[in-house]
């Protein structure tokens, strides 16, 4: 789908469609939020721990698909 559009859309259909925001998710809080739901008590250390690793993970490991 091309997201340059040359003409105008109509306002009956314009009035269907609503702007959005798009954020990052806040990585932290979520895996918090998982360890404390599993029962972890020190669950704000580990989340950082493991969002450190996700984000060291996601820097320096290649996006290629490996099929063994």
């Amino acid at each position: 789908m091309n997201a340059v559009c040359s003409q105008k859309l109509p306002q009956n259909l314009k009035s269907v469609f609503r702007t959005t925001a798009v954020m990052t998710p806040d990585r932290l809080v979520i895996v918090s939020t998982t360890l404390a739901s599993c029962g972890f008590i020190a669950n704000g250390i580990l989340a950082q721990k493991i969002c450190t690793l996700y984000s060291l993970c996601q820097e320096h490991l290649t996006h290629q698909v490996v099929c063994l």
